[in-house]
This record gives C-alpha cells, sequence and structure tokens, in this order.
C-alpha cells in the first residue's frame, strides 16, 4: 500500500523503531525513527508465559501504556510539522491513537494481521481471554497516568483500544 502511494506522489512516513528502517525506505517511504524496539520486550522474560498457560496480556498491555507514554509525545511533535491527510496508526500502538486524539485529522486503527473494531472478532477474544484470566486489561495505575499525561479519558481500557479517535 505505501508504495502504491507514493508511486501516486503521496508523501507516506512512518514513525517506526530502527529495526524497521531498510523495509520502509524499500516502498519509497520518509522513515522517522524512534529509539525504542518493542521486539525485545514481546520475546523477554517480562511477555514469555509459563509453560502451558497463555500469555500475560495484562503485562502486554502495561508495555504498550509504558511505550505510549515515551512515543506519544515525539510523535505529537512529529505530527506538528505537517499537516497529513490521515494518520494510521497500528491498533495496538496507544501512541498513536494519543497522537492524533484531539487533532483536527483523519486517522484509522489497522492491524497487520487482524481487524481491531469494538466488536471484531479479535477484540472479542481478547475480552474473553481476560475475563478467563481475571488481570485487567491494562495495569489501572499506569493506564491512569497515560490518560493525564494526554488529558483523555480511558474509563475501559479495551474500549479505548477499539473505538475511534475523537478529533
Amino acid at each position: 500500500m505505501a508504495s502504491e502511494l507514493v508511486r501516486r506522489g503521496h508523501r507516506v512516513s512512518y514513525f517506526v523503531s530502527e529495526q524497521f528502517r531498510a523495509a520502509v525506505l524499500a516502498t519509497g517511504a520518509e522513515f522517522v525513527g524512534y529509539a525504542d524496539d518493542f521486539s525485545d520486550s514481546i520475546v523477554g522474560a517480562q511477555w514469555k508465559p509459563e509453560p502451558g498457560k497463555t500469555p500475560p496480556f495484562g503485562r502486554l498491555f502495561g508495555m504498550l501504556a509504558e511505550r505510549a507514554d515515551r512515543l506519544a509525545e515525539p510523535l505529537q511533535d512529529y505530527l506538528s510539522t505537517l499537516d497529513p491527510d490521515l494518520v494510521v496508526y497500528e491498533s495496538m500502538g496507544l501512541w498513536g491513537k494519543l497522537a492524533v486524539t484531539g487533532r483536527d485529522v483523519k486517522s484509522a486503527a489497522i492491524s497487520p494481521s487482524y481487524v481491531m473494531g469494538r466488536n471484531s472478532p479479535a477484540a472479542n477474544m481478547m475480552r474473553a481471554r481476560l475475563q478467563q484470566s481475571g488481570e485487567p486489561f491494562i495495569d489501572p495505575v499506569r493506564l491512569a497516568a497515560v490518560a493525564t499525561k494526554y488529558g483523555v479519558t480511558i474509563d475501559d481500557s479495551m474500549e479505548f483500544f477499539t473505538r475511534e479517535a475523537p478529533r
């Protein structure tokens, strides 16, 4: 999609970690990097489940909230230098949603492997797993800190991830 948009004369920028530089540049898009390698955390001890158990979603989303706290502000700063027609962000990248919230810009949440809408199969599956585990979707203390910092209301973290970003 990025290659085709670039071919048609659109400016396409990716705000992603260094590990994606070559793939982004191969599309002709602009690479805007940040110093945060999320993959190390996913494969690290804090994400690995015990043998035979479901991965600890609460910890995963806690890590996402921590990253949002580090990445939303730099992304907001970058977006303030542009006048984008559309901002597309990964549905689990809370920093993307925080960066567009309150801005007069169209946005869309996507995922390369599933659709993350309010009642999508992926969202419903996550809700079911969380209910079974008894864990909060995101640690409420971490979530409250991020929400306060960015002036947003997050009553239900799963709902926040699956609803449209307000303009």
